[in-house]
């Protein structure tokens, strides 16, 4: 995509943590049974990107960094809001999902607009940053986490994906890879709905299912949805 050369952004906190290390935190692509110790499932609530535009682009970024992340990557673009954890009665139970979902249909939340921000990184991956202007994502996070705490807390920064790092890289020969990203500005994202997705924990790559949504007030029981380029990578369950 032509636009303005993408800067990689040294406001973000996580630039800063990322050019701190001199190589990227490689991830490797197998089975942690001594994590999930036989758990099949992990959950978590999320933005899913349908914009096509959004979309677009998170394939041309996903192509512009493939040197650096494993192939493979099967995950649709999504922000999470919440990282719930495994599902099972000692870790995140059906009951806590149970008081999320109601006290998210409770909240009567308005739809909102996030903007796509700086394609930038963690240790761990290259993502886009997003820009939550109106603190919405913050304030149903915070409280998502009064009724059941997130899995391994960190400091909360909106993002999209793009992969993991495949190896250990030189972070500074990353940066200068993301810089180079040019794209065309687009419209900010408007979220009618929040899901809750679970993936396999087998699979670290793997694609997730949406097990539940939320549809934002006002936005009724209808909604266009658009699928192209990400139909094949999700496996919806209408509640």
């Amino acid at each position: 995509m032509i636009g303005t050369k993408n800067s990689f952004d040294k406001g973000y906190n996580e630039y800063r943590i990322f050019l701190s290390s001199p190589r990227t935190t490689p991830c490797i692509d197998r089975d942690f049974f001594e994590w999930h110790n036989g758990i099949s499932h992990y959950g978590f609530w999320a933005v899913v990107i349908d914009d096509p535009n959004w979309i677009e682009l998170w394939k041309a970024a996903h192509t512009h960094t493939r040197q650096f992340i494993h192939p493979g990557y099967q995950r649709a673009p999504h922000i999470t809001i919440t990282a719930c954890g495994l599902l099972d009665q000692n870790h995140f139970s059906t009951e806590h999902l149970k008081r999320q979902w109601r006290v998210l249909n409770e909240m009567r939340i308005l739809p909102f607009y996030l903007e796509i921000g700086s394609l930038n990184s963690f240790t761990t991956a290259p993502c886009f940053m997003i820009e939550d202007s109106t603190g919405a994502l913050k304030q149903i996070r915070d409280r998502l986490m009064v009724i059941s705490e997130e899995d391994a807390p960190v400091h909360y920064q909106p993002h999209i994906t793009l992969g993991l790092y495949r190896d250990a890289f030189n972070t500074t020969d990353v940066a200068d890879c993301l810089a180079e990203f040019k794209y065309t500005s687009i419209k900010p994202l408007l979220v009618t709905e929040l899901a809750f997705c679970v993936y396999e924990t087998k699979e670290i790559q793997g694609q997730f299912r949406i097990k539940k949504r939320v549809k934002l007030y006002g936005t009724g029981a209808k909604k266009e949805k658009i699928h192209s380029g990400i139909s094949s990578l999700l496996e919806n369950t209408h509640e």
